[in-house]
């Protein structure tokens, strides 16, 4: 199985994978075996082998996941890398093909990073061709982190999640757009990528914060080999968001955590917001989950969220009672130039089920330009104003002038909770198109 790419001096490793048991193999040389090659490159032709095909657990018959790697071997930095990836099946047929790039933003010189495409309901496939058809030369400073996996657990949807310890062993703050992991079997080929759910933005100097990497499922006896994309950058200023509320861990009537709270923009500009929460029972870490602001906060602009997804959670309480748990947070924000417009929503139905309330309704667009990122707020707060739960439904898509939308918000609510005492509160937004572009 030779993939040939037309780009000189990259080479690529790759691994095709689809659902957790193996299937014929065809014979192949003893080569391409190191999790990160880097074969002398002395021609514009390059040759990279396909070491085996993988079934990962969790995906339907047909399904197919390539995992690669791009060894950056042109003596510079390279970015905007594009990458296409075509399966054959039985007799040489070529069944599917797409374009993805590697999951790092940019390679330094000699550097090595995965990449990913994933094909579904293709059937049988026996082999694998990428070629790298596209990437822009450019200067990148890559800093060094120290990543460890903790433990690892599965979590209610079958996922593996990988909980680890993100930290900066150098003297410069580092910007941490990408991390994840490549499961390496005793082979030393790829089983599985899991990527950083939640995890943090930026590190001190010295400083090291959880994260949370999932994969579809476990690549049975592996080892872990991280990956990222961390930039060193000038010492960030005071944050720009606080806390106005929380965090508070409340309990739905099923005995289920989550966590409220509500984040202030203090800022005189623009700011993307996120908030890393970290759910412990003593010195354990049981969970973490991300929220990130849908839209760039305002000035002043507040953003209230209840935080029920905590991957694994359920699985991990056995044996606790949740007077045991805490929470802690990380707040994160950067600029942003955004700046986002009034939009009208409408509410055609209340449901109460179980623990949670649905708020459903319409949200359209009555501006003249289309709109991006179009967002329905809703916060529920008790008669003495106690923020109870809140969340938001994102638009999948542009809303051009006068298109409309069904939203649906589902809200945990806290036990013992009548909703109809609540008071609600709902607005919605967008972003101008004009304004993104």
């Amino acid at each position: 199985m030779t993939i040939r790419a037309a780009c000189a001096a990259l080479s690529v490793l790759l691994a095709v994978s689809a659902c957790d048991r193996s299937v014929a193999e065809t014979p192949l040389p003893d080569t391409a075996t190191e999790s990160r090659p880097s074969p002398a490159i002395e021609t514009a032709t390059l040759s990279i082998e396909v070491d085996s095909l993988w079934l990962l657990r969790g995906e339907a018959a047909g399904d197919w996941v390539v995992i690669g790697f791009l060894h950056n071997e042109t003596g510079t930095g390279i970015e905007d890398l594009l990458i296409r990836v075509a399966v054959e099946g039985p007799g040489g047929t070529r069944v599917a093909a797409v374009t993805t790039s590697t999951l790092m933003s940019n390679l330094s010189p000699g550097e090595a990073g995965p990449f990913t495409a994933t094909f579904r309901g293709i059937g049988s496939a026996e082999k694998v061709e990428a070629q790298v058809i596209r990437f822009t030369p450019v200067v990148v400073h890559r800093s060094d982190l120290a990543i460890e996996v903790l433990e690892q657990f599965e979590t209610e949807k079958g996922e593996l999640a990988l909980l680890g310890m993100a930290s900066n062993p150098g003297d410069r703050t580092q910007f941490i757009s990408w991390l994840g992991l490549v499961a390496l079997g005793a082979d030393s080929q790829p089983r599985a990528l899991a990527q950083t759910r939640s995890g943090p933005l930026m590190l001190a100097p010295g400083e090291a914060v959880p994260f949370l990497a999932l994969a579809s499922g476990s690549p049975g006896d592996a080892r872990w080999l991280p990956y990222h994309d961390a930039v060193q950058v000038e010492k960030p200023g005071p944050s720009a968001v606080a806390w106005d509320e929380g965090p508070r861990i409340r309990a739905n009537s099923q005995g289920r955590p989550y966590v409220v709270g509500s984040l202030r923009n203090e800022s005189d500009s623009a700011q993307q917001a996120s908030v890393l929460l970290v759910l412990r029972s003593g010195d354990r870490i049981l969970s973490l989950t991300e929220i990130r602001s849908p839209l760039p906060l305002e000035p002043g602009q507040r953003l209230a969220f209840a935080a029920k997804d905590f991957p694994g959670l359920s699985l991990r309480l056995e044996g606790l009672n949740l007077e045991s748990l805490r929470v802690e947070s990380r707040l994160q924000s950067t600029g942003a130039v955004e700046q986002a417009v009034g939009m009208y929503a409408e509410v055609t139905a209340f449901h109460s089920v179980g623990s949670s309330i649905f708020i459903r309704g319409i949200l359209r667009n009555d501006g003249e330009v289309a709109v991006s990122s179009a967002a329905v707020f809703a916060e529920i707060r008790s008669p003495e104003g106690e923020l109870l739960t809140a969340g938001w439904f994102s638009a999948p898509s542009q809303l051009a002038p006068g298109e409309q939308t069904d939203f649906v918000i589902d809200l945990p609510l806290p036990e013992g909770t009548d909703p109809s005492e609540l008071e609600y509160d709902l607005r919605a937004l967008g972003v101008p198109v004009e304004a993104t572009e």
